[in-house]
């Protein structure tokens, strides 16, 4: 629902619009299961996409199983550079405790395997876990004869006995920082796997999910993060700003939300609530209302009522028009200004200054205002 308020400013007039958009929820119906065949092998061998061991230190490629009932068996297939690789593989509780460690002098499935068949557990040596609790396992794979690995599934079965089918529609593998390498940009080495990313829902214990659908996505060594606010750098003036397209140098990518190799298979409620913005206001640094002087601070003032967390952003209307002032448009040459919005109050600080860190001249301004719940920026490097 949009906001319309218009403020009688001392140097200015400025309108303020918010606009509270909501994502909705739509299931899927094209799903894949728990490893290396969604990641790419199901396109053919050279699309395999193989898996940087895990990395504790650095959240990377912690693979992450939900368990719904106590007595699932977590199953789990690897093979490191080549066949004779030593492996290590370690599972740890939903409360941190090791629960399974092992380490071998081969692999328990072969690198070349084109997973378009089934798996005895038995007979392929899997590495396996019987849970005696529901919740959220950890899974780290090392190679210790290399970095990688070539081949990797991760299965849930109601017994130890059952067959692993690496193209089953699981739905209970995922992490928040995956890192690949697919050591090629060339299309015959891309990927065309769908993801799922389950973002906040914007009011407690609810969710939307996204499905990411990459389409001959092709990396070389590459990590794939999702947040609620993107790439975090320093913009010309210096101040961190979020959700930039900006170069390598200087910026952070913090990973913030699960992103799983099929559609989760556990339960994300998604909202059914709706929730209101109150008409923004702005002070400057001397608690006068809509004005700010020239090189001097101010503030935008807003609340929310019944949200956990949402995405807000102002864009100041900054660009200038043939003839000068601003030309009523919000994009490329505006000024943006976006972080998290919480319940109750929110202040977002501004100084009057531009994207380059000069003041912004006296005159009459027009800020757009969005409060966003569901919002997910999905993060790439080496693409």
């Amino acid at each position: 629902m949009p906001y319309l308020n218009t403020l009688k400013l001392r140097l200015c007039r400025c309108v303020f619009v918010l606009l509270a958009l909501v994502s909705f929820f739509l299931p899927f119906n094209e799903l894949h299961a728990e490893g290396s065949w969604q990641m790419g092998l199901f396109e053919g061998l050279s699309h395999r996409q193989p898996l940087y061991e895990t990395n504790v230190a650095a959240n990377r490629s912690v693979l992450r199983v939900d368990i719904l009932s106590a007595g699932e068996v977590i199953n789990v297939l690897a093979c490191g550079a080549d066949n004779a690789s030593d492996l290590r593989v370690r599972i740890f509780d939903p409360f941190g405790t090791r629960v399974y460690n092992t380490t071998t002098t081969q692999s328990n499935v072969d690198c070349n395997d084109d997973f378009t068949g089934t798996f005895d557990p038995v007979a392929s040596n899997a590495h396996q876990h019987v849970a005696n609790t529901t919740g959220t396992y950890e899974v780290h794979l090392t190679n210790f004869n290399g970095t990688f690995l070539n081949r990797f599934d991760v299965t849930v079965t109601d017994n130890v006995t059952d067959q692993i089918d690496p193209r089953d529609n699981g739905g209970r593998l995922w992490s928040d920082y995956w890192y690949f390498w697919a050591g090629s940009f060339a299309e015959s080495a891309s990927t065309d796997a769908d993801l799922y990313v389950v973002a906040d829902g914007g009011f407690t214990d609810t969710y939307y999910i996204w499905k990411l659908d990459l389409n001959n996505f092709a990396g070389y060594g590459y990590g794939l993060k999702a947040n609620s606010l993107g790439v975090v750098s320093p913009n010309a003036a210096g101040d961190t700003v979020a959700g930039m397209s900006v170069p390598s140098a200087g910026n952070t990518i913090v990973e913030q939300f699960p992103i799983y190799l099929s559609y989760p298979e556990k339960i994300y409620p998604a909202p059914t609530s709706t929730f209101s913005v109150s008409p923004l206001q702005f002070f400057d640094s001397d608690n006068v209302d809509n004005a700010i002087t020239s090189g001097g601070n101010g503030a935008f003032y807003f609340t929310t009522d019944y949200i956990s967390t949402a995405v807000y952003e102002i864009i100041i209307d900054t660009s200038s028009q043939t003839g000068g002032g601003p030309d009523g448009l919000y994009g490329q040459g505006d000024i943006f200004l976006r972080g998290i919005a919480m319940p109750g109050d929110n202040v977002v600080p501004w100084d009057g200054k531009d994207n380059n860190g000069d003041n912004v001249p006296l005159g009459a301004y027009t800020a757009a205002v969005s409060v966003r719940i569901g919002e997910y920026h999905f993060s790439a490097d080496d693409v």
